[in-house]
């Protein structure tokens, strides 16, 4: 999932992973975030 936060900082969310055998499903881990700071620079 991504949320933007303002014109330069974006917030990406991972859900935790997931492991499928056959029939089997199995969610380990937990929830993750990470916050990011974007610089756009013009190519001119």
């Amino acid at each position: 999932k991504l949320i933007v936060l303002d014109e330069r900082w974006i917030q990406v969310i991972f859900e935790a992973p997931k492991l499928k055998v056959g029939q089997l499903e199995f969610q380990y881990g937990g929830q993750s975030e990470v916050k990011l700071q974007i610089t756009y620079l013009d190519e001119k």
